[in-house]
């Protein structure tokens, strides 16, 4: 007592059938993805930013010795104040900067 199905029945009506028809069809070609138009100078700045970040820490490495002598520093208060205290400075000083950058970027419109 198996029941014999009449027909299919299409849940879309002509209506739908029209305007699936009229939609474009995927194309074959793979679309070219342009880079925005200021990639160049974005990348200028932020390898500006960068250097500007970094090169004290990088000018002031070979010459640790030198600046100790100009302030009258001993060999562990070399170390103590220029090698420890400004690295830990410069970071400490770089996260809430950075951070608060970073929730502007999050919250502003271009």
């Amino acid at each position: 007592s198996l029941v014999k199905p009449i027909g299919f029945v299409s849940p879309l009506t002509p209506h739908d059938r029209d305007i699936i028809s009229r939609l474009p069809k995927h194309s074959k070609q793979k679309r070219q993805v342009k880079a925005h138009e200021t990639v160049h100078a974005q990348s200028f700045f932020l390898g500006l930013a960068f250097m500007a970040v970094w090169s004290p820490q990088n000018c002031m490495a070979p010459n640790l010795t030198e600046m100790a002598d100009e302030f009258g520093f001993s060999e562990s208060e070399r170390d103590f104040y220029l090698g420890a205290n400004i690295a830990l400075a410069t970071g400490v000083l770089s996260l809430p900067i950075s951070a608060g950058i970073g929730i502007l970027a999050d919250l502003c419109n271009r």
